[in-house]
């Protein structure tokens, strides 16, 4: 995280710092996922087959309308005990990829010379210590890095595929192995 790498000087920051920094992250999170919201469908559509329900999941013995969808659509998204293949990964990069690119349009458009200005500027709003000197700065920071987890892509793409397995979406289903 940039205010782990430190603070850039040994001075105490203001409060203005911290101020701007923070509104340059709020702006890059709504930027990020608004464009993740707007753009990523095809990205999912591509790769959705990858991530669907193996053979324990049956939706005729599953009642996903009722009660039991919550649990059973956290339990199948959270994926604690699932197999990760390797191509889960390569997607992951392929997606974080993406993400990089999109911070990287938002960096270019607020007219930082620079990712390492832009990481400057964040670090404006922490202390000597590395620390954000506004808790928002730090929820922020989190909800950008958060972009690009794998566990939470992972979720994400089951419950996709989950989702568009139930609506009779247009998939092919994985050939048995």
């Amino acid at each position: 995280m940039p205010c782990d790498e430190g603070a850039g000087s040994e001075e105490k920051k203001d409060s203005g710092g911290a101020e701007r920094a923070v509104e340059i992250l709020r702006r890059a999170v709504s930027q990020v996922y608004s464009a993740m919201r707007k753009n990523m469908d095809s990205f999912f559509a591509a790769h959705v087959d990858s991530f669907l329900p193996d053979e324990a999941y049956d939706p005729e013995k599953h009642d996903l309308k009722g009660r039991d969808a919550v649990k059973f659509l956290k339990d199948f998204g959270d994926c604690e005990s699932c197999v990760n293949p390797i191509e889960w990964t390569r997607l992951h990069e392929e997606y974080e990829n993406i993400i990089d690119g999109l911070l990287e349009e938002f960096v270019a458009a607020e007219g930082f010379s620079s990712f390492h200005d832009f990481i400057r500027t964040i670090q404006d709003g922490c202390d000597e210590d590395g620390n954000f000197l506004d808790d928002s700065g730090r929820r922020m920071l989190n909800l950008l890095c958060a972009a690009t987890d794998y566990r939470r892509f992972v979720r994400i793409m089951r419950l996709k595929a989950l989702t568009l397995w139930q609506k009779g979406g247009k998939m092919k289903k994985r050939a048995k192995k």
